[in-house]
């Protein structure tokens, strides 16, 4: 971790909106010159997706006030998505029908995640405030009536303490993202909480960077690996942390991948090139991967509609022609991301909003 300090200093940076440990990362690029080339470059560039979507936090211009132009035939409901403005981060809604847009989270906070309640009148929100304490928020979907749950000092490691969070399908659970501190050494891990804030958290084993919740409440998919030294990879497990069971192979990073609705598939995205990230699904238990997309740039941070035949995504597709060489190149920051919808299969692409750094985060009716 001595290796590279500007890397590192931009990887923390990066890191306070985006889920992923910095510290990891960098382990996994310095650490893996003996696995194969494709592996070497993955991890490069999602080492390199993290840096870019800093660009997001310089470049972001605020959405103008007044509805957005969603395009027809695209499912209705609601898309919770990350607006960023200078260091300011906040969580937005979308209205597919109408277009219209509103705050949904405290804007004095820094917002690092959020997810719909299942049956979407509620929405749990992850904040970050000077300290710095990491908050998990409770609010009405219009983001009034806030109650925090969690509230955890910073341990001091490096990135922020909580980036993820998931509801259980009854609505009774959050699982969320977070660090517990053992033997005096932050690990990373999921802990599970009641929706209510009462009783303590329920921390599983593992190191775990983001959580998504089984729509028949049985099992977690969670990112990360098991032990100290472990390829990055998906993997399932129950809530009371036994039944683990591995669902990829092959140490791609930054899987943020979520279940369907119908908990028959996932989606996730990943990269197999030096300026390409795309978005995948495969079968529930792993089998059957494909890619969606096939642009030559950045598509990412995918999330299902409510009905589970839409996705919603991250590209930069429309960017302007000088924010894509600065991407292709590396040398610059990630620029021009929008918003874009497909279907399931990938067919029926079509923007859903122009923005320099829209970053979808959750779906509902």
């Amino acid at each position: 971790m001595s290796a590279d300090p500007q890397l590192r200093e931009r990887l923390e940076r990066a890191a306070g909106f985006l889920q992923v440990d910095p510290a990891v990362e960098l382990d996994r690029l310095h650490g893996a010159a003996h696995r194969r080339e494709r592996g070497r470059r993955l991890r490069a560039l999602a080492v390199a997706a993290v840096i870019g979507v800093l660009g997001i936090v310089v470049a972001w211009q605020l959405l103008p006030p007044g509805p957005a132009a969603v395009p027809a035939g695209i499912p209705g409901g609601r898309i919770a998505f990350l607006e960023v403005d200078g260091r300011r981060r906040v969580v937005v809604g979308l209205e597919l029908e109408g277009g219209d847009v509103t705050a949904l989270s405290d804007q004095d906070a820094s917002a690092l995640a959020a997810a719909w309640s299942p049956d979407g009148t509620r929405i749990a929100t992850v904040v970050e405030r000077p300290g710095p304490v990491y908050q998990v928020v409770v609010a009405n979907a219009d983001g009034t009536d806030p109650v925090t749950i969690v509230q955890e000092p910073g341990t001091g490691a490096v990135g922020p303490d909580i980036i993820d969070v998931a509801w259980s399908p009854d609505g009774a659970k959050i699982a969320y993202a977070g660090r517990v501190v053992e033997d005096g050494v932050a690990r990373r891990t999921i802990l599970i909480e009641d929706a209510d804030g009462t009783g303590a958290p329920q921390a599983l084993e593992g190191h775990w960077e983001s959580v998504s919740w089984s729509p028949d409440g049985e099992r977690l998919l969670v990112s990360g690996f098991p032990g100290r030294e472990a390829p990055f990879d998906l993997f399932t497990v129950r809530p009371d942390g036994s039944g683990l069971v591995r669902l990829t192979n092959d140490g791609a990073a930054l899987h943020r991948a979520l279940w369907s609705p119908t908990g028959d598939r996932i989606v996730s995205f990943s990269g197999d090139g030096d300026y390409a990230l795309d978005v995948y699904v495969m079968d529930a238990d792993g089998a059957n991967r494909r890619r969606l997309t096939s642009w030559e740039g950045l598509d990412m941070f995918p999330v299902w509609s409510p009905d589970g035949e839409w996705i919603a995504f991250a590209s930069d597709r429309d960017a302007t022609p000088a924010q894509q060489a600065s991407n292709r190149s590396g040398e610059g920051i990630f620029t021009g991301l929008s918003m874009y919808a497909m279907r399931a299969d990938g067919s029926g692409l079509r923007e859903v909003l122009e923005s320099d750094g829209a970053l979808p985060v959750t779906w509902t009716s």
